[in-house]
């Protein structure tokens, strides 16, 4: 029976840096009771595998705890409450942003939002990027976060990754909501 020396975080580290040599001294370290070059092998081979296996664990597990981060509210971000989704729905104009990555170069920037049979909203942003002399469109999904009448949600335009949207302000003195301030 082996005796383990070393733990899976230290393989984890000798095969991250793509060096055979340290790779090779840690499983010598892990199997130097093991008298078979074969029973070696095969237990480096295992160990690559569960590697993999603990990379997928470590990647999934930092996403999750990247996107429960993404949904928050910021730091001294207030959400409104007494929020009415039917009042939100429709086309929006955007008239000020900071300028993000897969926004820059763009203008008549506009976002419409609409109920979504499966639950939630549907979320079409476009705008035009003169550069490239074409429309470009972004289709994503949101969610409340929480209560439905609190503007917390948050958004979704590449398969399981959300990021905030949070309603900060309203024009509640409008029928549906004549603008409003939103941030991530």
């Amino acid at each position: 029976m082996s005796r383990y020396c070393i733990g899976i975080v230290d393989i984890y580290s000798a095969l991250s840096a793509n060096n055979p040599t340290v790779y090779n001294l840690c499983m010598t370290k892990i199997c130097a009771n093991q008298q078979s070059p074969r029973r070696l092998l095969s237990l480096q081979n295992r160990h690559k595998s569960r590697l993999a296996d603990l990379r997928l664990s470590c990647l999934f597990l930092l996403l999750l705890s990247l996107q429960a981060c993404a949904t928050k509210v910021p730091a001294n971000v207030t959400v409104v409450k007494d929020f009415e989704l039917d009042r939100y729905l429709g086309r929006w104009y955007e008239i000020a942003r900071l300028d993000h990555r897969f926004e820059r170069g763009m203008s008549a920037v506009t976002a419409e939002y609409k109920p979504r049979d499966k639950g939630g909203i549907e979320v079409l942003n476009r705008g035009y990027v003169a550069k490239k002399e074409k429309w470009k469109d972004a289709k994503g999904k949101a969610f409340f976060v929480g209560q439905s009448d609190r503007g917390q949600l948050k958004v979704s335009f590449f398969g399981p990754f959300y990021g905030g949207y949070n309603i900060m302000s309203l024009d509640q003195s409008a029928p549906d909501y004549g603008w409003s301030m939103v941030a991530g």
